[in-house]
């Protein structure tokens, strides 16, 4: 990978990432000919190139071997195109390859249609899963519809094991191509949702299924043939099912918003009730957006029927009440005592980390041991991490614009007195009535100010709870 990004450039190299590669083939367009360069044309712009040249590049034989490459006879002799994308990515401390099909905007004006076995590359929703995975080593980790094998190539760097299932035997043989090129193996099972690992307990389960809501299962790799949002609620509620004790189940999903109930209900719905479950919500789409979204990333846009399927999702969508579909993730942990917690987490400025993840989870399990008996005997205190600033906007009606900061989470607007009574020192009971002066009324208005808000804290990272 760091070649082709010393090869092409920092701009170039990040819209490969968004699927274009107009950059790139500018970039190249005055290069020497060379391997290297002639490797990204193959595999990564979908371009062919000179036999001669190709023979160069690579163990052409090898290549046909694993059908990476056709050949194909024109006006400028025999010449070698890729038949499948192939892009480094590194894993662990190595360095591996993700095989898939070239990307679907690649199809963008063109009269082919994206094929129903399609088998996704890197993309958004894959980076995301990858980002906030815990890394810790385990024994058996479980990729749940590996599609081109990405997540489970980075398992393999921290698990002594992987299994990764699909329902689409195609894609299970580009994750295999995957696994193989990139030196490791997978144990690589076909069969939809759980039906391949019944019987399967692992300490890592990742999930990024096909969640799209849609009112037809056209294409593998992102819809399954279930009514609306039941994919990714049959995955979240089976996932802790497979969970050894302590494991933890990282799953992307899609969900409803519907007239009359919370998407935080809905999402509570779906929860194991013996396990600790931290629901996530990134992003908000309205129909109208999230039909316009997954028509383009099937290059429907502008294509023969776009505005019937345009019309026919967006009756879909009416016939189920939505108002319009959240994104984002569920984490599944079991042991411990159960909770279940679901946010709004659109304005943060980063995802969190794999490590992230985890302390969150502790966070929160923290929170929801944190009863207010505990609380008032505990001494809470300022985490090292969290900062206090004041809020570069003015303060709306109610707040002070005293905000506290710390790690990847948006800021939390701070009460003074909360402050106060986190720089004193001893029990919180205890600073409590030095505070209100032994005065009833105003002890009782501080302690119910200062249970909320250092219990909301304390769900942020940003206070411990002390003895």
């Amino acid at each position: 990978m760091d070649a082709v990004l010393a090869t092409l450039g920092g701009e170039a190299f990040a819209a490969l990432g968004r699927g274009e590669t107009v950059p790139s083939e500018h970039v190249l367009a005055d290069r020497a000919d060379d391997p290297q360069t002639d490797l990204i044309r193959l595999f990564l712009l979908g371009e062919s190139v000179p036999l001669p040249r190709a023979t160069a590049a690579m163990p052409l034989a090898e290549a046909d071997l694993l059908q990476l490459v056709a050949r194909t006879e024109g006006d400028r002799g025999e010449r070698v195109r890729a038949r499948l994308h192939v892009q480094p990515y590194p894993f662990g401390e190595e360095e591996g390859y993700v095989v898939s099909d070239f990307p679907a905007n690649r199809l963008a004006g063109t009269s082919a249609g994206l094929a129903s076995e399609h088998v996704a590359g890197v993309g958004g929703a894959s980076m995301t899963l990858a980002t906030i995975t815990p890394r810790t080593h385990v024994a058996t980790a479980l990729d749940l519809g590996t599609g081109c094998g990405i997540q489970a190539l980075l398992a393999s760097s921290h698990s002594a094991r992987v299994v990764a299932t699909d329902r689409s035997e195609r894609a299970l043989r580009l994750a295999g191509l995957t696994a193989g090129l990139s030196g490791v193996s997978f144990d690589l099972r076909a069969g939809s949702l759980f039906e391949p690992v019944q019987d399967q307990v692992v300490d890592l389960l990742v999930a990024n299924p096909p969640f799209v809501i849609s009112p037809h299962a056209r294409f593998t790799y992102r819809e399954a043939p279930l009514r609306a949002d039941d994919l990714s609620r049959s995955v979240v509620t089976q996932a802790a099912d497979r969970l050894a004790e302590g494991g933890v189940a990282v799953v992307l999903a899609n969900w409803l918003h519907l007239s009359g109930e919370s998407w935080h209900d809905r999402l509570a719905g779906w929860a194991p009730s013996d396990c600790q479950v931290w629901a996530v919500q990134r992003e908000r789409s309205t129909p109208s957006e999230y039909v316009e979204l997954w028509l383009r990333d099937s290059a429907e846009r502008g294509a023969p029927g776009y505005r019937n399927r345009y019309s026919e999702w967006l009756t879909y969508f009416d016939d189920l009440g939505a108002s319009g579909v959240g994104f984002g993730w569920i984490v599944v942990r079991r042991g411990g005592a159960p909770w279940f917690t679901a946010e709004d987490l659109s304005d943060a400025e980063r995802l969190p980390s794999g490590q992230e993840t985890l302390a969150q989870l502790d966070h929160y399990a923290a929170l929801h041991d944190a009863s207010a008996v505990r609380l008032l005997a505990g001494e809470p205190r300022w985490t090292p991490a969290a900062e206090l600033h004041r809020s570069t906007r003015p303060a709306a009606p109610g707040e002070t614009g005293l905000l506290a900061t710390g790690a990847w989470r948006p800021a939390e607007p701070v009460d003074p007195e909360v402050v106060s009574l986190l720089a004193d020192e001893g029990p919180l009971v205890e600073r409590i009535e030095r505070r209100s002066g032994g005065t009833a009324d105003v002890s009782d208005d501080l302690t119910a100010s200062a249970l909320v808000g250092i219990r909301r804290l304390i769900g942020a990272g940003l206070v411990d709870l002390g003895a």
